[in-house]
């Protein structure tokens, strides 16, 4: 239905929706739950945008935010008349809709449980104080700055690291034979950590000394010529830069310990055997590991 309601609202409209909303507040700021709207007298309220939002914002990310809180209650009043019309036709009474109300009740029940139950846990307060304990415990590390010329063959890459140990410039011999994308920037990779590049690239890089050249260095994608521009001692991240990300992790983590407490509370039998050996494999996997000291136990 929402691509259906999407190809009704073409982006000149959406840009028009837009401009009526210049002020638009976020509707989850929005405290008293108002009726927005009522089709035959079935109300749509606030917190029934909130909700919807959360369903479907895969689907709308390409909108507008301005334009996104008129499309929601489109939205919602288009599945209040289809709704109202299955009633009409007797649909609650099929074994189609009853398979899907048992399965939107269990959604519903995970989603309400992880809102009400899961998710005050994760506060402002616990985020920031494991924001501030990693920090203390990391030290920051060293980053390299480096330019590399990216070709497809050996002879290639020994060629061009004899004309720029020759004199000729690096980025502007980059720019005109690199495959790489960076070669728009002269072959400029910024800084960044060792693991952050494929271990023998870094090798490379790590290993020379700022204003060397390095290679050739074969990975998948091709052979490398490389020049170190600079080391810098790493900073951490500042909290704000990164306090959604972590916030994000520490709730999915919470999830997996949360689910994992339960499976071994609870009787899951997995009747596909196909699915029950694949289930057998990985705990002997994750066994093994544990014991080797490559898996936290």
């Amino acid at each position: 239905m929402m691509m259906n309601l999407r190809k009704t609202l073409p982006a000149a409209t959406m840009l028009a929706i837009a401009a009526l909303f210049p002020y638009a507040a976020p509707v989850a700021a929005q405290e008293e739950d108002k009726v927005i709207a009522r089709v035959n007298g079935q109300e749509i309220r606030t917190s029934d945008i909130r909700l919807a939002m959360d369903d479907i914002l895969a689907q709308i990310s390409s909108i507008p935010p301005k334009a996104r809180y008129p499309f929601v209650v489109e939205y919602l009043i288009e599945r209040h008349l289809i709704a109202q019309a299955a009633v009409g036709a007797k649909i609650a009474q099929t074994d189609e809709f009853k398979r899907r109300q048992r399965f939107y009740q269990l959604k519903a029940l995970r989603d309400a449980y992880f809102e009400e139950k899961i998710k005050p846990q994760i506060t402002k307060e616990y985020v920031r104080s494991v924001y501030d304990k990693e920090k203390k415990n990391t030290e920051p590390r060293m980053r390299a700055r480096a330019r590399h010329i990216v070709v497809g063959s050996e002879e290639e890459a020994k060629a061009i690291l004899v004309q720029v140990k020759g004199g000729e410039d690096f980025a502007a011999l980059a720019k005109k034979v690199s495959k790489d994308s960076a070669a728009a920037q002269g072959g400029d990779l910024g800084y960044f950590l060792a693991e952050e590049m494929v271990p023998a690239f870094s090798k490379v890089v790590f290993d020379l000394k700022p204003g060397q050249f390095g290679g050739p260095v074969k990975t998948p994608f091709g052979w490398h010529v490389v020049k170190l521009e600079d080391f810098k001692e790493g900073e951490h991240k500042p909290y704000e830069d990164i306090e959604q990300g972590l916030k994000t992790i520490l709730l999915r983590k919470k999830v997996q310990d949360l689910v994992a407490d339960f499976r071994k509370r609870s009787n899951v039998e997995l009747l596909d055997p196909d699915l029950a050996k694949l289930r057998d494999a990985i705990n002997a996997k994750i066994k093994k590991d544990e014991e080797e000291g490559k898996a936290p136990k």
